[in-house]
C-alpha cells in the first residue's frame, strides 16, 4: 500500500502543467501527505478541470478503508463500477515513497521523475453527505504492477498517467469505455524515474522538506 507522497509545486505550476481552469481551494504545498488528510485532486467540473480538495481514503460500505485500489481488478468490483464510469480524478504529485527492508531496518525510498517535478496519478472519488447534509469528497489512488525500478521495493506502483493520457482519463465521453480506460493504467517508463533513500522525521503532521527530510548518500542503484 502507498501511504505517503509529496506535492511541493506551487499553485502556478499546478495550474500551468495540468491546465486547471479554477482553483477554489486554499492550496499549500506539502512534502508529506498521508491517508485521511485532505489532499488536492483534479476533476472535471462542468466541462472544466478544477483543483479540488478531497479526503484520501474512499471508505466504501464494503471495506474499512480504500487508500489504494488495484486497477487490475477494480473494474470487476460492483462497488467501483459506477465510480469508474463517472467519478475519475487525477492526484497531482512530485514524489511518492516506498519502504525497503523489514522491521526496524526498513528504509524509505523516494521515487521521482527524472525530467520534471510534476506528474499525475489516476484516482477515483466519491461524494458523501454527513449527518448535517454537508457534501464531502473522498478519493483513492489507483495502482498497477510495478516496473523494473519499483519492483525492487514493491510489487505494485501508482498508476502514473502520461501527459497525453490525462485528458482521456478525465474525458466524460469515455465514461462507458472501461476497456480503454483500463489500458491507461499501466506501469510508467522506469528509465524516466529515479529512486533514492530518504530519512523522514515526523510527528505525524504535515512536514516541509527543508527541515524534516534528509537525503541519504546515493548508495542504491538507480536506472540511468
Amino acid at each position: 500500500m502507498y501511504n505517503r507522497y509529496s506535492l511541493t509545486a506551487d499553485i502556478s505550476e499546478l495550474i500551468d502543467y495540468f491546465r486547471v481552469a479554477d482553483s477554489p481551494i486554499a492550496y499549500k504545498p506539502s512534502a508529506y501527505y498521508t491517508p485521511m488528510q485532505q489532499i488536492p485532486v483534479i476533476c472535471h467540473v462542468k466541462g472544466e478541470k478544477r483543483l479540488q480538495e478531497f479526503r484520501w481514503g474512499l471508505m466504501p460500505f464494503w471495506a474499512k478503508d480504500a487508500v489504494n485500489a488495484d486497477s487490475e481488478f477494480v473494474m470487476e468490483k460492483r462497488a467501483y463500477r459506477r465510480i469508474v464510469a463517472k467519478q475519475r480524478c487525477i492526484i497531482p504529485c512530485t514524489s511518492f515513497d516506498v519502504r525497503q527492508g523489514e522491521g526496524k531496518d526498513k528504509q524509505s525510498m523516494r521515487i521521482t521523475l527524472r525530467d520534471k517535478k510534476l506528474f499525475g496519478i489516476a484516482g477515483l472519488y466519491e461524494l458523501w453527505r454527513d449527518s448535517r447534509g454537508n457534501e464531502e469528497g473522498k478519493c483513492t489512488l489507483l495502482t498497477t504492477r510495478a516496473n523494473r525500478l519499483i519492483y525492487e521495493y514493491s510489487h505494485a506502483m501508482p498508476a502514473i498517467l502520461r501527459d497525453d493520457e490525462m485528458e482521456s482519463w478525465l474525458d466524460s465521453d469515455r465514461n462507458q469505455d472501461t476497456d480503454y480506460l483500463q489500458t491507461l493504467l499501466k506501469p510508467y517508463h522506469p528509465e524516466l524515474m529515479r529512486a533514492f533513500p530518504v530519512r523522514v522525521k515526523t510527528n505525524g503532521l504535515t512536514i516541509e522538506p527543508k527541515d524534516d527530510i534528509e537525503a541519504l548518500p546515493a548508495k542504491y542503484a538507480v536506472l540511468k
